[in-house]
């Protein structure tokens, strides 16, 4: 055993003399409230689990690849911009271009800049769940988490404009504090051995 290494010493000690030792032995015991452990355990779920919590759990993950793809249909059909964007882009050399297309678990879909393209009706939804899921990240962590997968055009600003609005992120961001120079300091005259730091 690694107490024995150490080689303890092992005196014994009488009770009267032992206060602390007696005092633990002494302690009140938890007095029984008549409840089984199921009741503790519903009583606990019933305080624990409101409507929100339940919400949230229902809600999952917005990115599915179907939904993606279902979106990103309806936003060529829809969004000229992006149409023009994807003609001019079809247009480019292969090194310079923002679009294409890539296959995701038997879903064909578009990308942006070699991430999978978030349609401008899911783009708010996969930002909230974002800054839900990872509990109020704030701008970078939240901005660098989504451009791991997913992208689309002017991403960087609508994650700062989201979490500009945030509460929680801006009560807790931690602030770059400036510091000053320090004061220039008077050195006294000193004599050798007048004083002395010992450590």
């Amino acid at each position: 055993m690694i107490i024995e290494e150490f080689a303890p010493e092992i005196k014994y000690i009488k009770g009267e003399a032992n206060t602390v030792a007696d005092s633990l032995s002494r302690l009140p015991l938890i007095e029984d409230n008549g409840l089984e452990d199921d009741q503790v355990e519903n009583k606990l779920y019933e305080l624990f689990m409101n409507e929100d919590v339940q919400e949230d759990q229902e809600r999952g993950f917005p990115l599915e690849y179907k939904q993606i793809r279902k979106k990103q249909e309806q936003a060529l059909r829809d969004d000229e911009v992006l149409k023009q964007e994807m003609q001019t882009d079809a247009k480019k050399q292969s090194e310079k271009k923002l679009f294409g297309v890539k296959m995701f678990d038997d879903e064909r879909l578009i990308t942006y800049r070699n991430r999978i393209y978030i349609p401008k009706s899911l783009q708010n939804e996969t930002i909230h769940w974002y800054h839900w899921a990872l509990q109020h990240p704030g701008e970078n962590k939240l901005m660098r988490t989504i451009q791991i997968h997913s992208a689309w055009p002017n991403m960087v600003k609508q994650i700062q404009e989201y979490t500009r609005v945030c509460k929680q992120c801006q009560l807790f961001k931690k602030r770059s504090l400036k510091y000053r120079k320090l004061p220039p300091k008077q050195l006294p005259l000193l004599r050798p051995w007048e004083e002395v730091a010992l450590i």
